[in-house]
Formats: C-alpha cells, sequence, structure tokens
C-alpha cells in the first residue's frame, strides 16, 4: 500500500480513529509522519505523540482504567528495600533487570516475587504440566490446584458473610485436596 500523502513511498503506519461509528484511516510512510507529526499534525491538529499517548493512558484493563505512569509510582505500594546476604543483589537489581542474583534470592524476595508474579499472571499457583509427571497424574494435580482456587475463593466469600460453619468445611476440603497433591508427588519422588 502507498503513503496517501506522497504516493512514493510504502505505508508502514497505519492509524485510525474511529468517533461516533465514524472511521477515519490514514496510511502513511515514516517521512511524511515524522513531516506531519512536525508541522500541524494528523488528524484535525492532533499530532501523533498526542494521540498515541492519549491511546496508552486511556487503556483499561477488565474495565479499569490502567493508572498512567506517574500515577503507578505515587500510588505503587513502597517496595521495602531488601538485599540477599549471600549474592548482594538488591530491590533495586531486581527492579531494573528483572531477574534475581542467586537461589537464595527467591526466599529474600520472597513477598515481592509474589506481588509481582499475581501483578503478571493470575495468581502464584501454577495449574499446568509439570516436568517428569505422567500426564493423567499431571491432569489430576491441575485439576486439583484449579478446584482449590476455586473453594479458596467460596472460603473468602463464606468469611466475608460471616458464615464461619460452611467456611470451615471449605477449609477441610482444601486442606485434604493439598494433602492429596502432596501425597500424589512424595510417592512420585520415592
Amino acid at each position: 500500500m502507498r503513503c496517501e500523502i506522497c504516493n512514493k513511498n510504502e505505508a508502514t503506519i497505519h492509524i485510525q480513529e474511529i468517533i461516533n461509528s465514524q472511521k477515519k484511516a490514514l496510511h502513511i510512510c515514516q517521512d511524511c509522519a515524522a513531516k506531519k507529526n512536525n508541522n500541524n499534525g494528523l488528524f484535525n491538529g492532533l499530532n501523533l505523540a498526542d494521540i498515541l499517548y492519549n491511546i496508552s493512558s486511556n487503556l483499561t484493563v477488565n474495565g479499569e482504567k490502567t493508572p498512567s505512569k506517574a500515577q503507578e509510582t505515587s500510588l505503587a505500594p513502597q517496595v521495602p528495600s531488601v538485599t540477599c546476604g549471600k549474592c548482594g543483589w538488591s530491590t533495586t537489581n531486581f527492579s531494573e533487570r528483572g531477574r534475581l542474583g542467586c537461589a537464595n534470592c527467591y526466599n529474600v524476595f520472597r513477598d515481592i516475587l509474589s506481588l509481582a508474579l499475581k501483578n503478571m499472571h493470575k495468581g502464584t499457583l501454577h495449574v499446568g504440566k509439570h516436568p517428569g509427571v505422567r500426564s493423567s497424574e499431571d491432569d489430576e494435580a491441575s485439576r486439583n490446584a484449579i478446584e482449590v482456587m476455586k473453594l479458596q475463593k467460596r472460603l473468602e466469600e463464606h468469611i466475608l458473610r460471616e458464615e464461619y460453619e460452611k467456611a470451615a468445611e471449605v477449609r477441610d476440603l482444601i486442606s485434604c485436596l493439598k494433602d492429596k497433591n502432596k501425597n500424589g508427588k512424595s510417592k512420585k519422588m520415592k
């Protein structure tokens, strides 16, 4: 597709704007985009940087608006400064590089890792395949793990409604499933 402005270069930038079911599309090359961005903008005086900034600041996750970087830093809980005793890896190193220094770091940064994993994934419990485990055992372990997650949600609901007897029953079910998973794994290791 050719650039809609110069009709010479290949269009590498494709911008769509939809307002009140009216769709505007602009297909331009990098050179024309740079010229438009520096001059008067692409759509009605808006420049590309403004468009991208506004889009990113209005993104939602599960219907909730995501905070901007400035809001994130002001709203983010203060992470305690921790340093690993074995390798000297600090919280700053972890946040900048996104990795740990040694095996001991997993214990030292357990709380931070738990929070990070909850934010990145939908929890901290692995429900997929396990290496060295046969498929049927793996499926059962995954089903049990998913059931435990569901039961934990039910447990929280019962506690919120102050239904303590039902909560105790659910707690016992969770314990049984966790024991079943542990016993299955320990038999496999022997």
